[in-house]
């Protein structure tokens, strides 16, 4: 028994991927533009990036520095 307990702590964590929502998450959240902007560009993204999509991003209180920091991937 503790060796699969060791195992599974031992297993690397799953690799984050953002969203659109978890990028809205951070930004309500207060985290910052900066922040935000600095996990953007270190973690995997996949975004929705059409015309509704930004107009969706901006009306949830995404800045433009941020959309732009999406755009542009890592």
């Amino acid at each position: 028994m503790a060796l699969g307990c060791a195992l599974f702590f031992a297993s690397p964590a799953a690799a984050e991927t953002l969203n659109n929502a978890s990028v809205i998450q951070l930004v309500q959240a207060g985290i910052g533009n900066d922040a935000v902007i600095a996990k953007i560009k270190a973690t995997d993204g996949k975004y929705d990036l059409g015309t509704d999509d930004l107009i969706a991003l901006k009306n949830a209180g995404v800045s433009g520095e941020v959309i732009a920091a999406m755009i542009a991937g890592p």
